[in-house]
């Protein structure tokens, strides 16, 4: 909401705004990176944990395949688009988003604040 609203103001105040299209997935990526890192700093990997982040990265992809597949099919179904293309428009419906999940587990006990961190962090990165 606030891009469009900027966008609407720099219309209506004829604002010129460079084009900034190339810059969009350098940024994207820049910030998925930071975010990710962030979440990490406060985790320890080591090989006896490797189980754990296993059992994150099940939960993190296979809730991801099935709501993007419903989905999906919900926008094939209703809304006449190719399947293809609704679950493509689906799957960034599907992820946890990392910035959400990671600053929301400060209360949170050990485990699970490491299973959120892992488990968003994990599906930013698949859909990535």
């Amino acid at each position: 909401m606030l891009g469009w609203g900027v966008r609407q103001a720099t219309d209506i105040f004829h604002i010129i705004v460079p084009e900034l299209n190339p810059l969009l997935p350098i940024l994207g990526t820049v910030g998925l990176v930071l975010i990710v890192l962030e979440g990490s700093l406060e985790l320890d990997l080591d090989k006896r944990k490797l189980p754990f982040v296993t059992k994150t990265f099940v939960t993190a992809i296979i809730p991801l395949i099935v709501t993007a597949l419903a989905i999906g099919h919900f926008f094939y179904y209703f809304l006449d688009a190719s399947y293809k293309d609704g679950i493509l428009n689906a799957i960034p419906l599907c992820i946890i988003s990392s910035a959400i999940a990671i600053s929301s587990v400060g209360n949170l006990n050990v485990f699970n604040k490491e299973f959120a961190i892992y488990e968003s962090d994990l599906s930013d990165i698949l859909v990535f």
